[in-house]
């Protein structure tokens, strides 16, 4: 299988968690000791990617910066910009605009989810990954 590219759309401006997005984006929130994308870029790269588009809105450099390159989450991060806010389908084709071709995992920014404790733990993105390897789909 070809090595798969993250794409973590986040150029929503998170209306629905109003009063506690007016003045930091949803990613950005702090669950632990690091905002939500730093769980969500944690666990794209422990399911063995390498690569990420963070998709991103105008004024939502923040988070460009606490991205940065990726290099401090192990990965190679780039990023599109969805000028419009269109859905997630549109924020694909933001990404797939800057180079991006299938297969892709679509990892939504604000959205972590931990792996389950225990010794072997495996997390949702690894597990969606062994099934779509092992269904031979195209989707």
């Amino acid at each position: 299988m070809d090595e798969l590219t993250a794409v973590l759309p986040a150029a929503g401006m998170g209306t629905r968690l109003r009063p506690l997005t007016e003045h930091i984006s949803k990613e950005m929130l702090p669950v632990g000791r690091r905002p939500v994308i730093g769980h969500v870029l944690e666990e794209v790269r422990a399911a063995g990617m390498h690569r990420a588009i963070i998709v991103i809105s105008p004024g939502k450099e923040i988070l460009r910066s606490y991205c940065g390159d990726g290099g401090d989450f192990g990965l190679q991060c780039s990023y599109a910009v969805q000028n419009t806010m269109r859905g997630v389908g549109d924020a694909v084709l933001c990404a797939i605009a800057t180079g991006a071709a299938a297969p892709l995992l679509v990892a939504f920014a604000d959205c972590a989810i931990l792996p389950m404790r225990g010794q072997g733990a495996v997390g949702g993105s690894a597990r969606l990954i062994e099934a779509f390897a092992a269904s031979g789909a195209d989707a």
